[in-house]
C-alpha cells in the first residue's frame, strides 16, 4: 500500500491509499487480470475522454464488477490528476444504496484502476431507450432513487455537476430496479455551505443557464439537471434541445419553459417548473426537491 497526495493552491491535499499489482494477460487473448480480477477487453460498459470501463468478475467471490481503466498517459495535466483523486476521495466518502459503489483502486505500471459495483441493466439512458415512453407513476419512482442518492452527496456538500442519463445506472434483483448515480469525476466538495461555484463544467444539455454563461451557480445546479432528466422521462425529450451550449443558452431566453394544461398530473407540473426557473433564485433548493409532493406521495 502506498499514498498517493496531492496539493494545489486551491485546494486541499488528497490522501488516498492504493494497492499496486501487476498486470498480466490471461491465456484468452480478451482477458486481463489485475490482483484479484478479471476483465473482458470486449466487454465494454462505458467510455469517457480518460477511461474504459469493461465488465469484469472478482475472482475470490465470482461476483461481477465495473473496471474502470484510466491510462496514466491521459493525466497529463494538474488539473487530471486532482480530478481523479477527488473522483476517488467522493467515492470513498459516501456510502448509498443509490450510489455506485467503490470497491478498490489499483495501480499498475501503466494504468490506474477503480474497482465499482456492478450493474447488470446498464444507464437510466438505455432503460429509457428500451422501454420507450415510460408512465409518470414509474417516472416518480426513478426519480425518488435518483433524490435520495443526490441527498446523501447534498448531505456531504458535494456536488455532482454531470447529473445525466448516462451516469445514472440501473441493477436489477428479481422485479426490483435499484438506479444508481455514477462518474464523480466533475464533482466538486464545496468548502462551506452556500458556497458559489463559477467554472462552465458539465453536459450543456443538462447544464443550467448560471453554468452555461460562466456565472456563478451552487447546489441548485444539480437540482436543474434532474429537472431536465424528469422532463424526458415524462415527455421523450428534454425541454429546449439544440447542437451547442450557445443555442440551448439562447432558447432558455427565447423560450422560457412552459407545460400545456392537463399533459401530466399537477404535481408533476410543479416539479418541472420549480426545478427548471431560469434563475437560480426562482428555483427550488434541495429541501424543496426531497419534500416535494411529487416524490413523498
Amino acid at each position: 500500500m502506498f499514498d498517493v497526495k496531492l496539493e494545489t493552491p486551491q485546494t486541499k491535499t488528497i490522501s488516498v491509499s492504493v494497492t499496486p499489482a501487476p498486470e498480466t494477460q490471461q491465456s484468452t487473448k480478451d482477458l486481463t487480470q489485475v490482483k484479484n480480477y478479471i476483465y473482458d477487453t470486449k466487454a465494454i460498459l462505458g467510455k469517457g475522454s480518460m477511461s474504459i470501463v469493461y465488465k469484469g468478475v472478482d475472482i475470490y467471490t465470482g461476483q461481477f464488477v465495473g473496471v474502470k481503466k484510466i491510462s496514466k498517459r491521459t493525466l497529463n495535466s494538474e488539473y487530471l490528476i486532482y480530478s481523479l483523486l477527488n473522483e476517488i476521495s467522493i467515492h470513498t466518502t459516501i456510502r448509498h444504496s443509490n450510489i455506485v459503489g467503490l470497491k478498490d483502486v489499483i495501480r499498475s505500471a501503466n494504468n490506474i484502476y477503480l474497482v465499482l459495483e456492478y450493474c447488470n441493466e446498464g444507464t437510466l439512458r438505455d432503460y429509457l431507450k428500451k422501454m420507450g415512453k415510460i408512465t409518470e407513476y414509474e417516472a416518480k419512482k426513478i426519480l425518488s432513487q435518483i433524490i435520495e442518492g443526490m441527498d446523501g452527496l447534498i448531505q456531504k456538500d458535494i456536488i455532482h455537476r454531470d447529473i445525466k442519463p448516462e451516469n445514472i445506472l440501473c441493477h436489477r434483483e428479481g422485479s426490483s430496479l435499484t438506479f444508481k448515480i455514477c462518474d464523480f469525476g466533475f464533482s466538486k466538495k464545496l468548502s462551506e455551505k452556500n458556497q458559489l461555484l463559477q467554472s462552465s463544467i458539465g453536459s450543456p444539455q443538462y447544464m443550467d443557464f448560471q453554468r452555461l454563461s460562466s456565472e456563478e451557480y451552487s447546489s441548485k445546479s444539480d437540482v436543474f439537471s434532474l429537472g431536465i432528466i424528469a422532463h424526458e422521462m415524462v415527455f421523450g425529450c428534454p425541454p429546449w434541445s439544440a447542437n451547442n451550449w450557445h443555442e440551448i443558452k439562447c432558447q432558455m431566453i427565447a423560450k422560457p419553459f412552459k407545460i400545456e394544461e392537463g399533459s401530466v398530473s399537477k404535481d408533476m407540473e410543479n416539479f418541472l417548473k420549480r426545478t427548471l426557473a431560469i434563475s437560480e433564485v426562482d428555483r427550488a433548493s434541495w429541501e424543496e426537491v426531497k419534500n416535494h409532493a411529487l416524490v413523498k406521495k
